[in-house]
């Protein structure tokens, strides 16, 4: 076969107009730069899609890294002024004292738990399988690794809610050691019982023995009233506040609050997640 068969009629290479095999026509200029910039637009959404969701990992981490520094600063602030109180006044220290520094250690294990628990991994799809066009690549890639992204940052997500919750019991437990069964009495008191005023000496008239010794008799008895009374006053109150019972009460109630809330938006979680799966 000569060199003018192989190239075709008259030395020129076969074009479609020679019938050459599988080949297309070109596309026409403003379709290819069409083309071109939607691939680009394509490549930075799937780029920006992918920092967003790598993102999530690190707000998560820095919202349990927040609850984790505050509850320890609050600690430490809250055991100073403790002991500053009662050291200055005194008084023994209440157990009820108690439930701050316990609900602020419960969070901040929570959170370390939620930061460097090392628990088993699990199976991740890392190159889904090939779709039909470009978008649709693009597409399985951006929900692969959502998915991923997704479940690692809920695989532990109770401990920080938990741990949220705990932090806020902390600090409506910072009032207790200063609420006391006396304030209440005092209130009580100040509000429905008439102050008694130091008692003066009856007037007798000159000359009237019998009404002198009664008179004597009366006035030391009031004396006796007014320091009895003030002994009252000045005697501690003790009352259920002061109890271990209301210790354990408030300890239950906060248990139940980071044990229960968290479930409660686990599942208003779950329940909008799944909505928004469906749409």
């Amino acid at each position: 076969m000569t060199d003018d068969a192989q190239q075709g009629q008259g030395g020129v290479p076969p074009g479609p107009e020679q019938g050459a095999p599988n080949q297309k026509p070109a596309l026409p200029p403003q379709v290819m730069e069409n083309f071109k910039a939607d691939n680009t637009s394509l490549a930075a959404y799937e780029g920006r899609f992918y920092d967003l969701a790598v993102g999530s990992v690190d707000r998560a981490k820095t919202g349990a890294t927040t609850v984790q520094g505050a509850s320890t600063a609050i600690a430490a602030l809250y055991t100073g002024v403790l002991g500053l109180v009662f050291s200055a006044t005194g008084t023994a220290f209440p157990i009820r004292g108690l439930i701050t520094p316990l609900f602020l250690g419960v969070a901040v294990v929570l959170s370390t738990y939620y930061l460097a628990f090392i628990t088993p991994g699990y199976k991740v799809m890392m190159t889904p399988p090939g779709g039909k066009s470009l978008g649709q690549n693009v597409h399985d890639r951006i929900v692969a690794i959502g998915e991923a992204v997704d479940r690692t940052v809920r695989r532990r997500s109770w401990a920080i809610r938990a741990a949220v919750v705990a932090l806020a019991v902390g600090l409506v437990g910072m009032a207790l050691p200063f609420i006391t069964t006396a304030t209440f009495e005092q209130t009580k008191q100040a509000s429905a019982t008439p102050s008694i005023d130091w008692p003066t000496p009856p007037a007798v008239a000159p000359g009237e023995r019998g009404a002198v010794d009664f008179g004597k008799i009366l006035y030391q008895a009031q004396i006796d009233e007014f320091r009895a009374h003030l002994n009252d006053k000045a005697a501690p109150t003790t009352g259920y506040i002061e109890s271990v019972d209301f210790f354990i009460l408030a300890l239950i109630i906060g248990l139940l609050a980071v044990i229960v809330l968290p479930v409660v938006l686990w599942f208003i979680d779950w329940a909008t997640h799944a909505r928004e799966k469906k749409a």
